[in-house]
């Protein structure tokens, strides 16, 4: 929220800073700028001193009366804007204003509680308070492109995490920032649905290929998945990778490094529950580093998942593998102004 008043100096060392805050290069002379509702703003780098203690009350006056018009007119914004110093922040993917139900953060060591190098515990950072448990023995700590990370798969089927409680719409969008190191089963789950159950998402690999497929669940003592197979075009876990898949409640459409592939059928029921890095019984692991894994219950747009992927790619050192036409490839997301001083 823009301030309806200026901050008030104390001494004359206060007034000259306030005077070279105000001083923005946005001016380019010192003639006024006025905007269509008559509030005017004026240049300050080339007041006396004793003139800017009587200017800042008549810019006070100003403030007050034009405040409305300033953030309602767009090209005025970034002129009032300038006028104070800035606190910001990077963009975090609760920024998004999606529903995230779950965020674990692999560089955020605080969210862990650790027992040397186990991780006991991997805590939810998405305020839902999904937080995730070992399933069996726990997983370690690691690293992922130089930022902290968690290993899941270090003794075969082994270290993967669940909560037992998250809710799973029909329509919803995953991401990960994964390393696979090999080894192990045909089918490895980066994530799956249904903590005691089978055949609702696999989000992981076939043969070290990516691979995601929905299904109905478990009837009758049958499993009913849509299909077992790798996506197409096929995409091998090589080296770290940020993977995604977004399900419309009737249609997956997967992700690898911002790069689309072809859809697959998404059609699935609700359920209860979620489970990192292997089924539901503990097998089939994603052998490799687990950086992040973020999970909204909704379908995101074309927009918000380009800008899921633009903070994860800069965070985690993979914009080089973004696609040349993506909106984040040469550029970070704005970052967030947490308020005006």
């Amino acid at each position: 929220m823009l301030p309806n008043t200026f901050p008030k100096a104390k001494t004359a060392k206060q007034m000259t800073e306030q005077r070279q805050n105000l001083a923005v290069s946005f001016y380019k002379n010192s003639q006024e700028v006025q905007d269509p509702g008559n509030q005017i703003v004026r240049r300050t780098s080339n007041l006396p001193l004793a003139s800017f203690t009587s200017y800042l009350r008549e810019a006070q006056t100003e403030a007050n009366l034009g405040i409305t018009v300033f953030r309602q007119t767009y090209p005025y914004i970034t002129p009032l804007r300038s006028l104070y110093p800035v606190r910001q922040r990077d963009w975090v993917p609760t920024d998004l204003g999606a529903p995230l139900s779950l965020w674990l953060d692999g560089a955020d060591r605080s969210s862990m509680v650790v027992s040397g190098s186990s991780v006991n515990r991997w805590n939810d950072k998405s305020g839902s308070g999904y937080n995730m448990t070992p399933m069996n023995d726990s997983p370690v700590l690691s690293s992922l492109n130089g930022l902290g990370a968690v290993r899941i798969g270090v003794t075969a089927d082994r270290g993967s995490v669940r909560n037992t409680s998250i809710p799973i719409p029909t329509s919803y969008s995953i991401f990960a920032i994964v390393e696979r190191i090999g080894g192990g089963a045909t089918y490895q789950y980066i994530a799956k649905f249904n903590a005691f159950d089978d055949s609702y998402l696999l989000f992981g690999s076939v043969n070290g290929n990516y691979a995601t497929f929905a299904g109905q669940g478990t009837g009758g003592g049958q499993t009913r998945w849509w299909d077992l197979n790798a996506n197409s075009p096929t995409f091998t876990f090589s080296s770290p990778a940020m993977v995604a898949v977004i399900n419309n409640s009737s249609l997956l459409f997967p992700y690898t490094n911002g790069t689309g592939q072809n859809t697959k059928i998404g059609s699935t029921n609700p359920t209860t529950g979620i489970v990192i890095g292997s089924e539901h019984t503990g097998g089939q692991t994603f052998n490799g580093n687990f950086g992040e894994i973020l999970f909204f219950s909704r379908d995101l747009t074309t927009t918000e998942r380009q800008q899921v992927e633009g903070y994860l790619a800069w965070k985690w050192g993979l914009v080089g593998t973004l696609p040349a036409n993506h909106p984040y490839k040469n550029a970070k997301l704005d970052p967030v102004v947490i308020n005006y001083l």
